[in-house]
């Protein structure tokens, strides 16, 4: 349960979820009715020229307003809340969210919070290329990325979970796939691109 007495202004709350999956995006796309095609079809995002399907930004919006609706619970109630989009998620993606409470007035508790896309490239060690993921293959790195510092390293403490996405003899983008989340276990470096995909602010009004 979420109190007052238990936050402060200044205070940041952080949280994961991932990676993306094309199941997922196929499958939000047919709930929610939007099937555009770069959503819906590999085939059609190249034909766009975005290399592969893009993940609806609604949905990774879902993602933030499923976190807030779990921690916030029976504590109180979500009064507002606004978002801006900013960058395009693949599948593959951690979705990184973080929260900043920036006003406590009574009840009433004021955050900003942003999304972030970690993207997977690559993970080496000891030089050598060990696992190559699909943001690699498909060239989704762009030179605007590298320009922007937003191509980072970090090393690799623990299990590190990720999407493998196998495709069939006729190969992407117009053959089937199957999808398995893994985890990796043997160290090194990884490297990948982190970049703003969400941004807003929030509001909520807690009981206690």
């Amino acid at each position: 349960m979420v109190k007052i007495a238990d936050l402060s202004e200044g205070q940041e709350i952080t949280a994961s979820v991932g990676p993306m999956t094309r199941d997922a995006i196929k499958e939000y796309g047919k709930a929610s009715k939007d099937t555009n095609a770069i959503h819906m079809s590999d085939t059609a995002a190249v034909l766009s020229k975005l290399k592969g399907v893009i993940q609806h930004g609604m949905l990774s919006y879902a993602h933030v307003m499923v976190y807030l609706d779990d921690w916030i619970a029976d504590s109180g109630n979500l009064t507002k809340i606004t978002c801006e989009m900013r960058g395009m998620v693949r599948p593959g993606d951690m979705l990184d969210m973080k929260f900043e409470i920036t006003e406590i007035s009574g009840k009433t508790v004021k955050m900003d919070w942003a999304q972030y896309s970690m993207t997977p490239i690559e993970i080496t060690k000891d030089g050598k290329e060990i696992v190559s993921f699909e943001a690699k293959e498909r060239d989704w790195i762009t030179e605007k990325d590298v320009n922007r510092d937003l191509v980072k390293e970090k090393d690799l403490d623990g299990a590190f979970t990720w999407l493998k996405t196998t495709w069939d003899e006729e190969g992407f983008p117009d053959g089937k796939y199957e999808e398995e989340v893994q985890e990796y276990t043997g160290g090194g470096t990884l490297k990948y691109r982190y970049r703003l995909s969400l941004k807003g602010t929030v509001e909520f009004q807690l009981n206690d």
